[in-house]
């Protein structure tokens, strides 16, 4: 029982890595945005309003995949980022799986790139083993495992549990 104790301590570590280098981009994004309004809710095109608005979109835009390479990065360094990142995207913008796909992406890239760094390779290849070897091999297996499996059930569940949020009632 304290293994898992143990073990969950350890997600919640490498959770709490991707949310805290995903913090800037939530907070100067939302401020961007909401000093926009400045300009009205729907600034004119072209004017200062909608500048601000386009710098803070594009900094909330990075959000998710941010995060998902930085829960990769907690698990198995620098060779987790890459994977992190462009399953991040695919969560955020293609699949639509969010926040809880960029959770389960960024773990999955963290703990599969972390196996294949365990793996023995000929000394010639041994350099550019996490610069190409494990980003390659883990945004293929990961991304297929996300598009293919995974993405699906997590996109129906994100629909619902926003439908439900939606859907309180204010009492």
């Amino acid at each position: 029982m304290e293994n898992l104790g143990a073990h969950s301590s350890g997600i919640l570590k490498h959770l709490f890595t991707g949310i805290s280098y995903m913090i800037p981009l939530v907070a100067a994004g939302g401020l961007l945005i909401a000093v926009s309004f400045l300009w009205g809710l729907e600034p004119a095109e072209g004017s200062f309003g909608a500048t601000l608005n386009m710098l803070g979109s594009a900094a909330i835009s990075f959000m998710l995949p941010i995060m998902c390479a930085f829960i990769a990065y907690s698990i198995a360094d620098r060779p987790g980022i890459a994977p992190g990142l462009a399953l991040g995207y695919i969560c955020a913008n293609v699949i639509g799986a969010g926040f809880l796909g960029a959770i389960i992406a960024g773990l999955a890239c963290g703990y599969f790139a972390l196996l294949l760094k365990k793996v023995k390779l000929p000394r010639a290849l041994e350099g550019i083993s996490s610069v190409l070897f494990i980003p390659l091999l883990t945004i293929l297996v990961v991304g297929l495992l996300m598009v293919y499996v995974l993405g699906g059930p997590i996109s129906a569940l994100m629909g619902w549990l926003t439908d439900a949020l939606k859907n309180l009632s204010t009492t």
